[in-house]
């Protein structure tokens, strides 16, 4: 049987400097009450920090005049609570709290292909060595380009150049995730 907790008692669990994983379908699938309860717990406390946070769509609530504004991965967008970002986009809105986190070199942050942050994620929970792909040869997230970095403040490509059969590939090695935040309803 399955023990639920509140959503206070699940963001008391998150330690510094976990790995935490976000489901997410735009705003269909963000664990709102989670993200809340991580971020209170941050402004009292200070508590968790320095998170890597990965999620492969942009995670995020539409509301009517704000946008998403304050809402969903923006949530732990406050300096310190985030050491990194992994994620699959981005809002378009420049004004975003995780965006101005981005642009002011707060949290180092990287784009990759929601597929392969989806594979990759996958990967790591069969615990496969990483991923193997294709995808983005000669693109942004080739580590001989930009490796998907989007800020002075990410130095380190996450993906490594191999060759397999005579065909290039880019390597992620393995992620270790402490947490994943997935919403759910009960009854």
């Amino acid at each position: 049987m399955a023990a639920f907790v509140s959503a206070a008692q699940a963001a008391a669990e998150v330690r510094d400097q976990a790995t935490v994983v976000l489901s997410g379908n735009t705003y269909r699938l963000v664990a709102e009450s989670v993200l809340t309860a991580i971020e209170a717990r941050f402004v009292e406390t200070g508590r968790p920090k320095r998170l890597q946070v990965i999620y492969p769509i942009m995670a995020e609530r539409a509301r009517a005049g704000s946008g998403g504004r304050g809402t969903g991965v923006n949530r732990l967008a406050k300096p310190g609570l985030m050491r990194r970002v992994v994620a699959g986009s981005f809002s378009r809105d420049a004004d975003k709290e995780l965006n101005q986190l981005v642009t002011q070199d707060a949290v180092e942050a990287y784009n990759l292909p929601m597929g392969t942050i989806f594979a990759w994620v996958r990967a790591t929970a069969s615990g496969s060595p990483g991923l193997v792909t294709p995808v983005g040869i000669d693109t942004f997230v080739d580590p001989r380009r930009q490796g998907g970095r989007m800020n002075a403040a990410t130095r380190t490509p996450l993906a490594e150049l191999v060759t397999l059969g005579g065909e290039e590939a880019l390597f992620y090695p393995r992620q270790s995730i402490d947490v994943a935040v997935v919403k759910g309803t009960t009854t």
